[in-house]
């Protein structure tokens, strides 16, 4: 008590155990029916001495706990401020308002020195809580009647006490208009034209849209995915000796080492460092250790003839910032045998 996170820190005490000890509770005198709110409890049993039985189970569950248990009187039990009555059948319930024997009647009075819209809310707030308490309305009639007699003692007019009740029942029944005072948000969407089917498909989606989201404006528009562009290319596609920013691999000939590595110039140039040979003529060149590849390393070295054949592309990128990752990762993966460093781009997560 007096703490702010008192009543939210017992709530979540009591939330965690009730479920707990209900569900170790014996069926023989298990509630048939249990709610709680804060430290009021409603709960339904088939006779009396079950709903003893389960008040001692409760009380020796928490040494700082204690239950107490109040009976139905002549088919009525008051929980909160709700009357719940017990119907002519033994399985329905009807509910109407309870007041404290120590309910006085007195309210605002109609004389007072406030706002009058702090009156007119009284009247508003009363016919509001027993619309939403009383299961039918004969309850209602006879509550408000009770309330009318009430207001009349604290000096409201009857003319006022009228006009407030036949405007809070006309809003309770008549529809309210949703008036949208923003720009709706437009939307297009795109759908395929399959004939005179498409068309009524538009209607009906144009009719669900405006009723579940009317905050937006839709539009929907016919388009064809059979086109003759989509069956033909604009560009023309480049050779592969002329391909840019592609990774590569390179697998010996006659002793299966492999090799991965990437360009940013053109496929063809770089394949004709590592065989050692003219990008122009195909003739080969004079070994020079300072331009030497790994690859040219090894076909010098193991005298092997390999060809151009030898080398496959196995992947490109947009730029050489991807193209760097991609192969550092094919590099991890593969393990190649001619790599002479573990990775060409720092990668954080392996």
């Amino acid at each position: 008590m007096g703490n702010p996170l008192g009543p939210t820190l017992a709530n979540a005490f009591l939330c965690f155990y009730e479920k707990k000890w209900l569900n170790s509770c014996p069926k023989s005198y298990r509630p048939i029916y249990y709610k709680r709110y804060v430290d009021d409890i409603f709960v339904l049993f088939d006779n009396l001495d079950k709903a003893e039985k389960f008040k001692n189970y409760l009380n020796k569950k928490h040494k700082n706990m204690s239950f107490t248990l109040e009976i139905e009187k002549d088919d009525k039990l008051s929980f909160l401020d709700v009357d719940v009555i017990r119907g002519d059948k033994s399985d329905t319930f009807m509910t109407s308002l309870y007041r404290k024997p120590t309910f006085s009647g007195m309210y605002t009075n109609f004389k007072s020195h406030i706002a009058i819209t702090y009156k007119y809310s009284l009247i508003s707030s009363l016919l509001y809580r027993v619309f939403m308490i009383c299961s039918d309305y004969k309850s209602i009639v006879a509550e408000i009647e009770k309330l009318k007699t009430i207001w009349l003692k604290n000096a409201f007019p009857m003319r006022v006490i009228d006009r407030m009740i036949l405007r809070f029942f006309d809003k309770m029944h008549v529809p309210k208009k949703i008036f949208h005072t923003c720009a709706k948000k437009k939307l297009i969407f795109s759908i395929d034209y399959l004939g005179k089917s498409s068309l009524e498909i538009k209607k009906r989606l144009e009719k669900l849209i405006q009723e579940q989201i009317p905050f937006c404006k839709i539009s929907l528009v016919f388009s064809s995915s059979k086109k003759i562009k989509n069956c033909f290319s604009f560009k023309d596609r480049v050779p592969k000796n002329l391909k840019s920013l592609v990774l590569y691999k390179f697998s010996c000939i006659d002793c299966n080492v492999n090799y991965i590595g990437k360009t940013k110039r053109h496929y063809q140039v770089r394949t004709s460092e590592h065989l050692g040979i003219s990008k122009l003529t195909n003739e080969p060149l004079k070994y020079n250790k300072k331009s030497t590849t790994a690859v040219r390393d090894h076909i010098h070295f193991c005298k092997h003839n390999n060809t151009a054949d030898c080398f496959k592309i196995i992947g490109s990128a947009k730029n050489d910032y991807h193209l760097k990752i991609k192969e550092s990762l094919n590099i991890i993966r593969e393990n190649p045998q001619l790599n002479k460093t573990v990775k060409s781009f720092p990668l954080h997560l392996f």
